[in-house]
């Protein structure tokens, strides 16, 4: 890792962040595939009420945490930072969850919103 790379950025801070995103989420990606499947189309097809309420008490969470990462992670190649960096994992975590998640929790906002059950695909 070049010496500027650490100056310019506070990676252990960032890092830190990865690893406290990780301890609550990491393999969240197999957990929703086991309760849907693969496929958010026809997750959010056969999705009762219920699991779409509960996609958008765990989705909602994960992306709040989320957001602040865009922001802060350098997105260098990984030769410019430290050999076990964390965002990589972040970022692969958080994209398996929002692919199933996302779309049956904006389905259960979706009937909060317009007080019906029409599934609508965000």
């Amino acid at each position: 890792m070049p010496p500027k790379v650490a100056e310019w950025w506070d990676l252990k801070a960032i890092d830190e962040q990865f690893a406290e995103f990780l301890d609550l989420y990491e393999g969240a990606g197999n957990l929703w595939a086991g309760l849907v499947g693969d496929d958010p189309e026809a997750a959010l097809a056969n999705s009762t009420a219920e699991l779409r309420r509960d996609a958008f008490r765990y989705y909602i969470p994960m992306l709040t945490l989320w957001r602040r990462f865009p922001y802060r992670d350098p997105n260098l190649p990984l030769e410019f930072l430290p050999k076990d960096w964390r965002g990589p994992a972040v970022r692969e975590t958080f994209q398996a969850v929002h692919r199933l998640a996302a779309p049956l929790a904006a389905a259960h906002a979706h009937e909060l919103i317009h007080g019906n059950a029409d599934l609508v695909a965000p």
